[in-house]
């Protein structure tokens, strides 16, 4: 079963893309954090006042994870690790993202943004898995890889790899799309 969910030609090439993807944007961020590095002062900012609380990777491991710490990613953090009562703002943002990354967060050392990372990694995943699916059964396999691979390289998809809800949001919605 393992090995037949393998061959899937949607399954390998989400694979592959969502891969390739991850490690190059894990790497630019990096790279840009050590390049340039941000000038956030971080007391200024209440959400993010647990920056210390919800990223734990220590060492190199920081330069690759901290760099997402920014904009909406810092308040999914914040609502995942003190909930909404805290901060009437928190309200605009939807909870189920904040849920699976307090949920995978121990999985993790404790590290909401690596979660919210693994989610949406996971998420764009099956978001190019069910994409593909729903193409070729309308068109074929050929124009399938074509629509997967322009959605995976056009230039806002990089917002499908931080961790923010577009990537979940669009695998739940091809998700339902393919089911029905």
């Amino acid at each position: 079963m393992i090995r037949r969910f393998f061959t899937n030609p949607a399954v390998r090439l989400a694979l592959r893309l969502v891969l390739v993807l991850r490690a190059a944007t894990l790497i630019i961020a990096a790279w840009g954090g050590i390049v340039h590095p941000a000038q956030i002062d971080w007391a200024r900012q209440p959400v993010f006042n647990v920056i210390g609380e919800t990223i734990t990777a220590q060492g190199a491991a920081y330069a690759f994870v901290e760099p997402w710490f920014r904009w909406d990613t810092g308040w999914y953090a914040f609502i995942a690790h003190d909930g909404y009562a805290t901060n009437i703002d928190s309200i605009i943002f939807p909870p189920l993202y904040p849920t699976l990354m307090r949920g995978l967060a121990p999985i993790f050392g404790g590290d909401y943004i690596v979660s919210g990372l693994v989610i949406s990694t996971v998420a764009l995943f099956f978001a190019l898995v069910f994409l593909f699916k729903i193409v070729a059964a309308d068109e074929n396999e050929r124009i399938a890889r074509w629509a997967v691979i322009a959605l995976a390289l056009y230039p806002a998809s990089f917002f499908l790899l931080a961790a923010y809800t577009e990537s979940l949001f669009l695998a739940l919605m091809l998700g339902a799309w393919w089911m029905v």
